[in-house]
């Protein structure tokens, strides 16, 4: 029988005063997602998520504040040939993030502007959907 696996990845869904925290694709600027990347070996999703959160934007966020939101397969995105299977968390933030130099461009942006134009909407929807159903946006 033939295995199948797919990589891991965590993505988080930062809220602040009803905006969603994005990132613009290198490749598209005009193509927004979660702050978020790949496990790496040997690492929790949380462990990732707050990672990625911190070399992407600057921000740091405790991982007893996080709240899991979402697991699915995310894909559609171009740059990659590959399916993920990633954990989405949930982090109320009321600041602005700090650029440096790995950040793409963190800002809030409006809910539906950021459907319209995320890289991995069926991901992102659902992600977004959970967060309305669980009151948190």
């Amino acid at each position: 029988m033939k295995k199948f696996f797919l990589p891991l990845g965590a993505a988080i869904l930062t809220i602040n005063d009803g905006q969603v925290l994005t990132l613009s694709r290198r490749y598209n600027p005009q193509i927004l997602c979660f702050p978020g990347g790949r496990l790496d070996p040997g690492e929790h999703f949380i462990q990732a998520v707050v990672r990625e959160l911190k070399e992407e934007t600057g921000l740091i966020a405790a991982p007893n504040d996080l709240i899991p939101l979402y697991a699915g397969i995310c894909s559609g995105d171009k740059q990659y040939e590959t399916d993920y299977w990633v954990c989405a968390f949930y982090w109320a933030y009321n600041q602005q993030p700090i650029l440096n130099p790995e950040s793409l461009n963190p800002k809030f942006v409006d809910i539906d502007f950021f459907l319209k134009n995320a890289a991995f909407k069926e991901f992102s929807q659902k992600t977004i959907e959970n967060a309305k159903i669980s009151n948190l946006i």
